[in-house]
C-alpha cells in the first residue's frame, strides 16, 4: 500500500528526483557543516587556554585543534561523501528501527569503541529527535511521496542518526584523548542541531511547494508528544509489509562500512585556512603505506613498498623527487672505486672471480674487527685504519670500495646535524657498510635494498630530531648495535633496525609538525593581534583630536579601553559594541572639552549616568580599582566637581607594515627593490639555507606569510621557529646570507656523497691537468682574474691597476709591456681581449706613476691608446670593466694617432639604468633600425644520430657587424650590450606574434644574454614583460649564458636563472670550462645543459688526464639532471664513451626572419 495521492512514477523519474535531491541537499548541508566545523576547532582552541585544565590536558587541547582544525574540510567532506552513499541505498527491503532504536548489527560495537559510542549516539539523536520529531516525519512522508515508496522501508539520508555516527566514526580515526571526543561530542550536539533544524525546515518547504507533503500542518504540531504522534501517522498513513515478508538481519544499506577508511579520502583540501594549509599535519596520511595518496609518505614494512616512496620534500629540504631521477649506474660506481687514470691501473688487473674471493676475504677480516669492538675508530678513514692504501695495485677496485664508505660517512659528517653520541652510533653501522660494499655493492643504486633505506632514514632522523635528546639517541643506538653484533651477511638485521629507525622517523616527523602548527596558530594570533591593536589606534586618532586631550580620559584610555577594545576586534569584526564604545568616547571627550571651554559642567545625574555607561559591556562587573577610581574622577570632572587638566596624546603613530610604506622606502633603493621581488615570489613550504659567518649552515622552511606578504616566519628542519621578520629585513637576507637549495642538497645522502666525490676528483684533476685554453677563451680569462683582483679589494683595498692596450699592430702592444718590465712593474697577467686589444693586470696601486710612464713618449713610439684605472672593490662587473677601458684606449688612439701612447682613466658612468633605457630608446628609433637575423643550431644525439633538434639562435647584426665601432662610440659600451640583449628579447616576441599570425608553428628560439644584462636589475623585468606581453609559449625559448667566475659568483645570476627556469625556459651554459674551477659550482644557476668549452675536444688518445676530466664532468651533472653538450664535431664512438648527450653544430648560413616564416610548417587547424 501506497501513502494516499501518490503518483506513479517511472525508475528514471525516481532516479531524477533523488538526483535533484541529492544535488539540492549538498548546497544546504556544505556551509552548515563547515559552520559546526569551525565552532568545534573555537572550542578545542578555548580549551587549550582554559586555566581550568591542566598543563597536559591543555597542550593535548591544543594539539587536537591544531589537528581538526587543519582536517576541517576532511571533515566536512567525509560526512557529506557519507550521505551521498547513503542516498545511494534510500529503500530497505525492510523495517528500520526508529530514530531512537538500533540494532546489533547496525551498533558495530567493535567498530565504534563498544557502548561509549553507541551512547554517545543515542544522546545525540535523542536530543534531536525530540526537537524536530515533527520536521523528520514530514520529510520522511514527503520523500515517500516523491519516490513512490513506502515510508516504513525508506531512510532519511540526512537523518540525526546518520549524521552522528558518521561524526563519530570520522572522530575514531584520529585517536584523540577520551574527554577531548566528549567535548567534541558536546561541541558537534550544540552546534549542528540548530544547523539541522534550519535544514529541516528548507527541505520541508522544498518538498510542500512541490506537492509531495501529504501532511499539511504537521510542522506546527507542538513537539511534546513526538513518541505518540509519530505512532499515530505511522499507524494511519502506512501499510504493514506481508506476513510472509521476512525481516533480514542485515546492515542498514548495502555498501561497505566506511568506518576504517583512511584519512587520505577527501574531499576538498585539509586546511581551512591558506596559512593552516601550509603545513598539514601529517596525521592526515596513511603512515602505514596502504594511502592511495603518495604526496607523502614515511615508508614502514613490508620492504617492497620503502621503494614506491616518492620522498618527503615537504618536510625535510632536499628529501624529494628531483626533475631528473638521480643515475648511480654500475658502470659509474665501478669508475669510482678505480684510479681516474689509466696510468694508475693495474698492468695484470685480476679476474671477477679473483676479485670476489678476495673480496669475501677483506670482508671477512672487517667482520672479525668488528666483533672484537675494539681497534677502529669511527671518525678515521676506514682505508687508512684497515691499511688498505698499501695494497697492491690489482686490489685497487677493493680499497676504492671502502673509500666509497669513507666518503659517505665523511658526507654525513659534513652536511647532517649530527651529535656527538648520533655520531658514535653511526659508527656502529660504518664496518656492515663496508662489508656490503664488497660483497653486495649493489646498494649504492638499489632503490630498495634495506641497507641504503636506513642510511636514508637515518639522515632524515637526523634532521628531525631535537639536538641531545637522550631517548631518541639511545633508541638509535640500540636499533644499530644490533647490526653491529648480529651482522653476517643476511639483511634481516637492517630490515629490523629499519622497522625501528622508520617508526622512530614517523614520530618525530609527526612532532615536527606538531611544532609546526603551535607557530602557525601563534603567528596568526599575533597577527590578528597587530591587526586589531592597530585598528584600534588607527580608530582612536581618528576620534580624538591632535595634541592635547582631557588626562582622565587618556589615561582611562592606556589603563583599560584601548585593551579591550582590542578585544573586540579580536572577538568580532564589525562588532556593534565596538562601534558603540568608540561613541561613547567621543561623547565623553567632546563633553569634557565642551565643560573646559564653557565653564558648564554636565548635571550630576547626566554625569554620572555618562561614566557608568562608558565601560558597560566590557567587563564593568569585574572593572579593577584603579580603572573604578579613573571612572570616579571623570565622573567628577564632568559633573564640575574637579577641574579638567589636559595631556599630550599618548596614542602613537599607527606603524602598519603594507603598502605603500614599504614602497616610499624601496623608491630610493632599486637594488633592495630588486630583492623585495624575490622576497615576494618565495612559496610556503620551500626551504632556503642560511649561511652563517663561519660559513656554517642551516636549512629553514617559510611556514607562514602574512596576507600582504610583509611579515614571514621561518622553522627549522625540527619545527622550531627561527626567524619572524619582515618584508624589508627578509630581503636583505636574501642578498646577504640566504640562499636558494642547489640541486646537490636535493639529493639522498648516498647520491650526495658519489656528487662530492665526483667533484673533489674533478678538483684533483683540473690541478694535474693544464685545461686547454682557446685564444678566444683569453678574454674570458682576462674578464675572470680581474673578478678575482676585485674581490681581493673589497678585503684589503686596492692593490692593482688594468690597463687595455689598442694597436694597429703587436709593435705598440710589445712597446708598452717592455715598457712596464723595464721599470719593474710586476705583471699579474695578460691577454687578448680582442684582435686590436690586449688587457694587463699589473701589482702596483699607484695609478699615477703608471700614467706618467705610459704617457711621457715620443712621437717615434708605435701608436697605440692605453685605457688604465684601479681595479676597487666598487666595481661590480669585470666584463663592464674591460669594455670602458677598452673604449677609452680606441678614443686615446683615435685622438692623436700620430703621438704616440696615449692613456687616460676609466670613466664611471652616472647611471646605468638610465643610460640603457637611453641606448634602447635610440636603438629603436634609429634610421635604418637595426637588423636581425636567426642561425640554425642543430642538435643531434649521440644515442640515436637520425634524432636531431633544431633551434634558432637570434643575432644583432646591426651591431656585431659592419659599423661597430661607430656604433661603440655612439653609445656607452655596458649599457649597449644589455640593451642590445633587450633587443634581442624584443624581437624574438615580435616575430613569435608574426609567426602565430601567418599560422604556422613556433619555432625553438635561442638567446645569448650577455653577463651585464643577466646582472642587471631591471633586465630579468624587461624580459619576463615582453614574454607576457606576446603570449608566446615559454618553452619555446631557450636562454645561454657564458660561463664565467663572476656568473658563477653572483646571487643575481642564480636568481635570473631560477626565475626562467620557473615558468618553463630552458637555460644552457656556454663554454664551460674546469679552468674557472670546478663546474659544481654552476649547479646552482640549475641549467639543464652545459655545453662545453671547445677547447677541450678534440681529446688525444694519449691525453689520459683530460680523458678523465670529460668523463667525471659528465658523471657529475648527470647525477643532478643535467645534459652535457658539445659543438665541436669529432668522435661520435669516443664522446659518447665520456658521456657527452649531444653535439651541437651552427648552420653556417644565417635566415632573416621573412625567410624563416616561409619554411616553417603551416597549423592545421
Amino acid at each position: 500500500m501506497k501513502p494516499e495521492n501518490s503518483d506513479s512514477a517511472t525508475p528514471a523519474q525516481q532516479s531524477a528526483r533523488i538526483m535533484a535531491l541529492r544535488q539540492y541537499t549538498r548546497k544546504l548541508l556544505q556551509p552548515r557543516l563547515s559552520l559546526v566545523a569551525e565552532a568545534m576547532a573555537d572550542h578545542l582552541f578555548n580549551l587549550s587556554a582554559s586555566a581550568k585544565l591542566a598543563p597536559e590536558h591543555r597542550t593535548q587541547a591544543f594539539e587536537a585543534f591544531s589537528g581538526f582544525k587543519s582536517r576541517s574540510k576532511d571533515f566536512v567532506g567525509s560526512l557529506i561523501a557519507d550521505i551521498d552513499l547513503d542516498f545511494e541505498n534510500l529503500i530497505t527491503d525492510r523495517y528500520p528501527p526508529s530514530d531512537g532504536e538500533q540494532t546489533p548489527a547496525e551498533l558495530d560495537l567493535s567498530e565504534l569503541r563498544g557502548f561509549e559510542n553507541s551512547s554517545a549516539i543515542d544522546s545525540i539523536v535523542q536530543a534531536g529527535t525530540e526537537r524536530y520529531w515533527g520536521h523528520l516525519e514530514s520529510l520522511t512522508l514527503g520523500l515517500a511521496t516523491l519516490l513512490d515508496a513506502n515510508p516504513r522501508t525508506l531512510r532519511l539520508p540526512f537523518g540525526l542518526r546518520g549524521l552522528a555516527t558518521n561524526y563519530r566514526r570520522y572522530i575514531d580515526q584520529l585517536e584523540l584523548p577520551d574527554f577531548i571526543i566528549a567535548e567534541l561530542d558536546r561541541a558537534f550536539t550544540r552546534n549542528l542541531l540548530p544547523e539541522a533544524g534550519a535544514l529541516y525546515q528548507e527541505l520541508n518547504a522544498v518538498l510542500t511547494a512541490s506537492g509531495n507533503s501529504p501532511i499539511a500542518g504537521l510542522n506546527s504540531e507542538a513537539e511534546g508528544n513526538a513518541p505518540e504522534s509519530i505512532n499515530k501517522l505511522s499507524s494511519h498513513n502506512v501499510a504493514p509489509l506481508p506476513s510472509d515478508q521476512s525481516v533480514p538481519d542485515t546492515p542498514r544499506s548495502t555498501r561497505v562500512p566506511s568506518t576504517k577508511r583512511p584519512l587520505t579520502q577527501k574531499t576538498t583540501s585539509a586546511a581551512s585556512s591558506p596559512h593552516a594549509d601550509a603545513l598539514s599535519s601529517p596525521e592526515r596520511y596513511d603512515l602505514s603505506g596502504t594511502s592511495e595518496h603518495n604526496e607523502f609518505r614515511l615508508q614502514t614494512s613490508p620492504l617492497a613498498n620503502l621503494a614506491k616512496s616518492d620522498g618527503i620534500a615537504e618536510y625535510l629540504p632536499g628529501r624529494g623527487k628531483p626533475d631528473s631521477p638521480p643515475v648511480i649506474d654500475e658502470a659509474m660506481l665501478t669508475r669510482l672505486r678505480l684510479p681516474a687514470l689509466q696510468s694508475e691501473m693495474p698492468e695484470n688487473p685480476l679476474t671477477q672471480a679473483q676479485l670476489d674471493e678476495k673480496a669475501q676475504d677483506l670482508s671477512a677480516r672487517i667482520a672479525a674487527i668488528r666483533h672484537t669492538e675494539k681497534g677502529i675508530s669511527h671518525t678515521e678513514p676506514l682505508v687508512k685504519q684497515l691499511g688498505l692504501d698499501t695494497l697492491d695495485p690489482e686490489l685497487q677496485p677493493l680499497r676504492g670500495s671502502v673509500q666509497l664508505i669513507d666518503n659517505l660517512y665523511q658526507t654525513m659528517f659534513d652536511t647532517l646535524p649530527l651529535t656527538e653520541n648520533l655520531s658514535h652510533s653511526l659508527g656502529n653501522l660504518k664496518l656492515p657498510l663496508a662489508e656490503l660494499s664488497l660483497t653486495d655493492p649493489v646498494f649504492f643504486q638499489d632503490q630498495q635494498h634495506p641497507a641504503r633505506l636506513l642510511v636514508e632514514r637515518l639522515s632524515e632522523l637526523s634532521a628531525l630530531a631535537p639536538r641531545n635528546s637522550t631517548r631518541v639517541e639511545q633508541q638509535i643506538n640500540e636499533a644499530l648495535s644490533t647490526i653491529g653484533r648480529e651482522f653476517d651477511g643476511n639483511l634481516s638485521v637492517f630490515e629490523k633496525a629499519l622497522t625501528k629507525i622508520n617508526k622512530l622517523a614517523v614520530s618525530m616527523l609527526k612532532q615536527q609538525q606538531r611544532n609546526i602548527q603551535r607557530q602557525i596558530a601563534a603567528e596568526e594570533g599575533k597577527e590578528k593581534r597587530e591587526q586589531a591593536a592597530q585598528q584600534v589606534e588607527s580608530d582612536l586618532s581618528q576620534l580624538l583630536p591632535d595634541g592635547l586631550i582631557p588626562a582622565s580620559l587618556l589615561s582611562l584610555i592606556d589603563s583599560f579601553l584601548r585593551d579591550e577594545l582590542v578585544l573586540l576586534q579580536l572577538r568580532e569584526e564589525n562588532s556593534p559594541l565596538y562601534d558603540n564604545v568608540l561613541d561613547r568616547v567621543s561623547q565623553t571627550n567632546n563633553a569634557l572639552q565642551r565643560a573646559m571651554e564653557t565653564g558648564l559642567p554636565l548635571r550630576k545625574d547626566a554625569a554620572k549616568k555618562m561614566a557608568e555607561i562608558l565601560p558597560q559591556g566590557l567587563g564593568d562587573n569585574f572593572l579593577s580599582i584603579e580603572t573604578q577610581g579613573l571612572l570616579k574622577q571623570l565622573q567628577q570632572q564632568l559633573g564640575g566637581d574637579e577641574p579638567i587638566t589636559l595631556a599630550a596624546s599618548s596614542l602613537p603613530e599607527p606603524e602598519i607594515f603594507a603598502e605603500p610604506k614599504f614602497s616610499e622606502r624601496l623608491a630610493t633603493l632599486p637594488r633592495l627593490d630588486s630583492w623585495v621581488k624575490r622576497a615576494h615570489q618565495l612559496k610556503l613550504k620551500s626551504w632556503i639555507s642560511e649561511i652563517a659567518p663561519d660559513g656554517s649552515s642551516q636549512n629553514l622552511q617559510l611556514i607562514w606569510k602574512n596576507a600582504n606578504s610583509t611579515r614571514f616566519a621561518f622553522a627549522n628542519e625540527q619545527g622550531f621557529k627561527v626567524k619572524d621578520i619582515n618584508l624589508i629585513q627578509l630581503a636583505r637576507e636574501l642578498c646577504n646570507n640566504l640562499r636558494p637549495l642547489a640541486p646537490s642538497d636535493e639529493l639522498p645522502i648516498i647520491e650526495r656523497s658519489v656528487f662530492q666525490t665526483l667533484e673533489k676528483r674533478q678538483e684533483d684533476l683540473s690541478t694535474l691537468n693544464n685545461t686547454p685554453q682557446s685564444p678566444s677563451e683569453s678574454r674570458s680569462v682576462m674578464t675572470d682574474a680581474a673578478q678575482s683582483h676585485i674581490r681581493r679589494a673589497k678585503r684589503k683595498g686596492i692593490t692593482s691597476c688594468a690597463l687595455v692596450i689598442h694597436a694597429e699592430d703587436a709593435a705598440g702592444v710589445e712597446h708598452v709591456s717592455n715598457r712596464l718590465l723595464k721599470s719593474e712593474v710586476p705583471i699579474d697577467c695578460r691577454g687578448a681581449l680582442s684582435p686590436t686589444t690586449h688587457g694587463l693586470i699589473v701589482n702596483t696601486s699607484n695609478y699615477e706613476q703608471l700614467r706618467k710612464l705610459l704617457s711621457d713618449e715620443s712621437s717615434m713610439a708605435p701608436p697605440a691608446g692605453i685605457g688604465i684605472a684601479t681595479i676597487n672593490g666598487i666595481l661590480s662587473s669585470a666584463e663592464a670593466f674591460w669594455i670602458h677601458l677598452e673604449d677609452i684606449a680606441r678614443q686615446g688612439l683615435a685622438t692623436a694617432p700620430n703621438i704616440g701612447v696615449v692613456a687616460a682613466p676609466l670613466p664611471q658612468p652616472s647611471n646605468l639604468t638610465s643610460a640603457v633605457r637611453e641606448t634602447y630608446a635610440l636603438l629603436q628609433n634609429e634610421t635604418p633600425p637595426p637588423q636581425f637575423s636567426l642561425r640554425p643550431l642543430y642538435r643531434r644525439a649521440l644515442e640515436n644520430e637520425k634524432v636531431v633538434h633544431t633551434r634558432y639562435e637570434v643575432l644583432s647584426d646591426g651591431i656585431a657587424a659592419g659599423n661597430n665601432s661607430q656604433r661603440r662610440q655612439r653609445y656607452p659600451s655596458t649599457a649597449l650590450a644589455i640593451a642590445t640583449d633587450c633587443s634581442k628579447v624584443s624581437n624574438t616576441c615580435r616575430f613569435a606574434e608574426s609567426v602565430v599570425a601567418a599560422g604556422r608553428a613556433l619555432p625553438l628560439f635561442q638567446l645569448r644574454i650577455s653577463t651585464e644584462a643577466v646582472l642587471h636589475p631591471e633586465f630579468l623585468d624587461f624580459l619576463l614583460h615582453e614574454v607576457s606581453e606576446s603570449g608566446i609559449g615559454t618553452d619555446r625559448l631557450w636562454f645561454e649564458l657564458t660561463d664565467s667566475v663572476q656568473l658563477r659568483e653572483d646571487n643575481d645570476a642564480a636568481h635570473f636563472c631560477g626565475t626562467l627556469r620557473s615558468i618553463g625556459c630552458q637555460i644552457s651554459i656556454a663554454e664551460v670550462n674546469p679552468k674557472r674551477g670546478s663546474t659544481a659550482v654552476l649547479q646552482k644557476l640549475k641549467p639543464h645543459t652545459l655545453a662545453l668549452d671547445s677547447a677541450l675536444w678534440p681529446v688525444v688518445p694519449g691525453d689520459e688526464k683530460l680523458l678523465a676530466l670529460h668523463q667525471t664532468i659528465s658523471d657529475l651533472h648527470h647525477l643532478v639532471g643535467e645534459h652535457v653538450v658539445l659543438r665541436k664535431h669529432h668522435n661520435d664512438a669516443q664522446a659518447q664513451q665520456l658521456g657527452i648527450d649531444f653535439f651541437e653544430t651552427f648552420d653556417p648560413d644565417e635566415l632573416f626572419p621573412e625567410s624563416l616564416r616561409e619554411k616553417l610548417p603551416i597549423i592545421t587547424r
